[in-house]
Parts: C-alpha cells; structure tokens; sequence
C-alpha cells in the first residue's frame, strides 16, 4: 500500500462544515476537552459567517458545558473571528511572509514557510517564533505553527492558548498534533517494512519524578541477545540508567508479520503493537476491561531521511474518549518499546504540541542505534510552544475558563457559564 498519493492543491481553506477542532488542557489536578466545531452559518455585516460552538468536558467528573463560541469568516487567505465582545479579529493571516509579525498581540513573527505532506494531502505550514517583550528572557526557541485548513498547534489561535490535539472533516480526522513537525516536504512512496527488534537498538527516556529530588536519571532499554522460549525466538530486552550500574533484564520481545510480542517473567505472551492494522481497526490490550484502542488515521513521518509509516489511535475507557496515541513502525509508541499505559489512574498526563504523553513520570525521547544513529526523536518540552504564565497556581483556582478556552485571572464580569478549578461555574 501507498502511504501517500499527493496532487497539486491549492489554498486550502479552514472553515467547511463538518469541521471540528479536539483541544486538551490540564494542570496535574483535572483533565479539560475542548471540542469546536462549525454549524451553521450567520450574517453579520453583509458577511456570511460560520457559527463556532464549544463543548468542555471534565475527564475526572464527566461534568459538560456547552454553547456559543462565536462567528468566524474566511476571505483572502484571513480567517476573521467576532462575537458580542470582539469585533472582527484576524486569527490567521495565510498570506504572511517570512519576517512579517502574526496579528494578534504582536509576540509571534514568521520564522519559516513550507509545505508538508499528510494523509495525502499537501498543506501549507508557517512556523512563528514567539517574540519576547522582556529581552532579558532572551527566549528565540519558542515555536508555534500554522497549518492551512488546520489551525494553530496552539489551538484556535488566539480564542485559545489550548494545544490542538486532533481536527476533523465530516468526523475523520484529517490531521493530529504530532503532524505540525516530522512530515515529508516532499510525496513518499516508501512501502519498506521498518522492523522494531534489532541487536543494538535503544530507547532513551527521562525520569521525570527526579526532578522533585533536584537530580537526573535517564535511562535507556535495549535490545541485546536472543532466547528460545516455549520453542519460539525471542530477544531479550535490558533497562540500564545512566550510571554504571548494572542492567536489568525486563522482558523478552520478538516480531512476527508486522506484530511485536512481549513475555515478562510470571505472565502469559501478550500482543504489544500491531503494525498491520487499518483504520477502524481496534487494539484490545490483554487482561484489560473496557480499554480499547481505534486506530482513526494512517500517515507517514520522516525521521533521519527514512519513512516510518504511523499509526494514530484513538484511546477509549470505560466507554469515553481519553487521549491519543501513535505507533510508529520501527520505533514503538509514545512510551517506546512498552505499551500506553492510558488505562491506568496513576498515570501523569503532559500534553505537549505535538500530542505526546508522558506516563508514570518517564518521558520517552527517542529511539537509536548504540552506535549514535537516530532513529526516531521527539520534542518533550511543553514550554517550546507556550510561555509559560508567571506565578501561575498550581491548581489554578484563581484562573476560570471561558468556553471559548481563553484564561484569565479574577471574577468574572460578564454573566455566563465559566470553567473554574475544573468544575463549572455561572455568573448570574
């Protein structure tokens, strides 16, 4: 199968009916969706508008609110946004060039423009580099990026500083977070099987709770040796930290037809991934109930001038949508060569920009020979995308939400439904 059969396209446009936007937001204590999507259409001004509404739903309580977001216009490239506040504000200028500063609050200037390939699809990206007003920050890495027909990877920009995680067209999803960095800039017609078990190969992550100890603890898995087990081959798969202490042996591993099996000591085989699911297809994670998870797009990535092709799925527990995840072919999944572990309630969510998830505290960062040669890396840095508001409570109670997404400090003024310390809340 063809990974990617591209042809000429032209502007793509943002608004169409059927389109919806999934954001994610959460601060260790709750879990917020955000979920916009187009119905209908307005007249303001002569100008026929799209209607925009919002839904927030609280992952921890199941608590919903829902409503009017606003009116948004496309024309010439702009995509224009109202409602009974703002009057007529730019969220996307398409037609910018490189060095001229995004509209908005004057802190984003474009620091790039291309085309990157998705699911078939060439569109256009802009990378904005986030101006700092406090040039002792002397911040030049911090990036957003604007895709054509898509967004912002910082959600509906500037309604919401809200990462994107998912859109969809007529309820398939079209593009995902982790497709703003890593996608060819050319058409791909790559159909080599990548193989995830070789000798050499390793997994680096990072040890997040050693943070709260002030030290730092990577360490790596990797493959090394073979052993027959219930007359079938396995490789053998060793966890080694940085310091010089001694690895150890975490489970045995083999690939069969585009499946990757593991067996760790006291428990049966189970499937890990399976490389040759299609759309649609559901993965079921052994001795697990009510966890599944639905494959829901297929693309390809480049990484160190090779194609990997990438599964997205859709995870569901307990009946209810939760996070995303992605397999790559070659590399692993979010947490590398071990399984999500979204069905657990001690994981520790971090969504950044590119949709990835950190689990029991370990950020995976990227897949290697031992020889140095990468195979696959990621980004993990949240703060890469969106600064960071100072002196920002932890449990930000002193914060409420609109539904439109946008944060603020204090008692709100105008009556409504808000979002405060994950719970809702109305002004009357």
């Amino acid at each position: 199968m063809a990974f990617l059969t591209v042809n000429a396209q032209n502007y793509r446009p943002l608004l169409e009916e059927g389109k919806k936007w999934h954001c994610y937001y959460t601060n260790g204590n709750y879990e917020m969706n955000f979920n916009y999507y187009l119905d209908g259409d307005t007249i303001i001004d002569g100008e026929k508008y799209n209607c925009l509404y919002g839904t927030v739903v609280n992952q921890w309580t199941g608590e919903t609110s829902q409503g009017y977001v606003g009116a948004l216009l496309e024309k010439d490239g702009r995509v224009y946004y109202t409602n009974s506040v703002h009057n007529k504000l730019i969220l996307y200028d398409f037609d910018l060039k490189k060095g001229d500063v995004a509209p908005g609050n004057g802190q984003w200037r474009v620091d790039d423009i291309d085309s990157i390939y998705v699911m078939g699809n060439k569109r256009k990206r802009l990378t904005l580099k986030y101006i700092s007003n406090d040039q002792s920050e002397g911040r030049t890495d911090i990036l957003q990026y604007w895709v054509e027909g898509i967004g912002s990877s910082r959600g509906l920009e500037w309604l919401s500083l809200l990462p994107l995680v998912s859109c969809y067209e007529n309820d398939h999803c079209v593009f995902t977070s982790m497709n703003f960095e890593g996608m060819p800039s050319t058409p791909v017609n790559d159909e080599t099987k990548r193989p995830l078990l070789s000798e050499e190969k390793e997994w680096w992550y990072k040890d997040g709770s050693s943070f709260m100890y002030n030290r730092r603890e990577d360490f790596r898995m990797f493959v090394q040796g073979d052993t027959i087990i219930g007359d079938k081959a396995w490789k053998k798969l060793y966890r080694d930290n940085t310091d010089d202490s001694k690895p150890i042996y975490e489970k045995a591993i083999r690939e069969e037809d585009g499946r990757v099996y593991e067996l760790r000591q006291g428990k049966a085989e189970s499937l890990l991934f399976d490389f040759t699911m299609d759309i649609g297809d559901r993965y079921v994670p052994t001795d697990k109930e009510d966890c599944y998870m639905e494959v829901i797009a297929i693309d390809t990535v480049m990484s160190a001038g090779l194609a990997h092709r990438r599964l997205v799925l859709q995870q569901h527990v307990n009946g209810v949508e939760t996070d995303l995840s992605c397999w790559v072919e070659g590399v692993g999944g979010d947490c590398g060569i071990d399984l999500t572990a979204f069905w657990s309630d001690m994981d520790s969510k971090v969504l950044n920009h590119q949709g990835r998830l950190t689990y029991y505290w370990n950020l995976f960062m990227g897949c290697s020979y031992q020889n140095g040669k990468c195979i696959y890396g990621v980004v993990p840095d949240i703060t890469t995308v969106v600064p960071r508001i100072k002196d920002e409570k932890i449990n930000n109670v002193d914060f409420h939400f609109d539904l439109q997404g946008r944060r603020f400090q204090g008692e709100p003024v105008k009556k409504g439904i808000y979002l405060r310390g994950g719970r809702k809340y109305v002004r009357k």
